[in-house]
């Protein structure tokens, strides 16, 4: 029987500060997917901003996953990043933390929550 859409969605929000150029962004989202286990479904997507003059500068790392996704939302302005990782298969909040410190980033906030049905 087929379960109740996003009664297994679980999702994470990590706000970073630090080195967040397209090379580290990419290279963190392929880490990540590595060690909390996913699969990448299909070529990843990147978006620089500003596009038409509009938005700040930096750009959005979309990975695809057969678990659902990671995005990387960065900032270079600012000197900082989102990192989402929505997924129905869990994953280690603590794996995660640890390979986002290898990269020397620090987490202002974060937050870790599963969809209510």
């Amino acid at each position: 029987m087929a379960g109740v859409l996003g009664e297994q969605m679980k999702i994470l929000a990590v706000a970073v500060k630090g080195e967040v150029n397209e090379e580290s962004g990419q290279l963190l989202v392929k880490e990540l997917v590595e060690a909390i286990g996913m699969t990448i479904a299909t070529e990843q997507l990147l978006c620089r901003y500003p596009v038409d003059g509009k938005g700040g500068f930096g750009y959005t790392f979309f990975q695809p996953l057969t678990e659902s996704f990671i995005a990387f939302d960065s900032w270079l302005d600012l000197c900082g990043a989102y990192l989402i990782i929505c997924s129905c298969k869990p994953f280690p909040l603590s794996t995660t933390l640890k390979v986002i410190d290898r990269h020397k980033l620090e987490v202002t906030q974060y937050r870790q929550v599963g969809l209510k049905i």
